[in-house]
């Protein structure tokens, strides 16, 4: 598995992201994983992408 680094991201994002995984005891990591395997399958039930 290949490593990503996200910048620039909103101080306020991040801090939602966090207390997220806190309050579903995932880890940022999971969380943000889950997050975009939703919206990839919500792309494509839509037809873009």
């Amino acid at each position: 598995m290949k490593t990503y680094l996200l910048r620039d991201i909103p101080d306020e994002l991040w801090k939602a992201i966090k207390l997220k995984a806190v309050q579903n005891d995932m880890t940022m990591k999971d969380l943000i994983i889950k997050f975009l395997e939703e919206g990839v399958k919500r792309e494509g039930k839509h037809g873009k992408g």
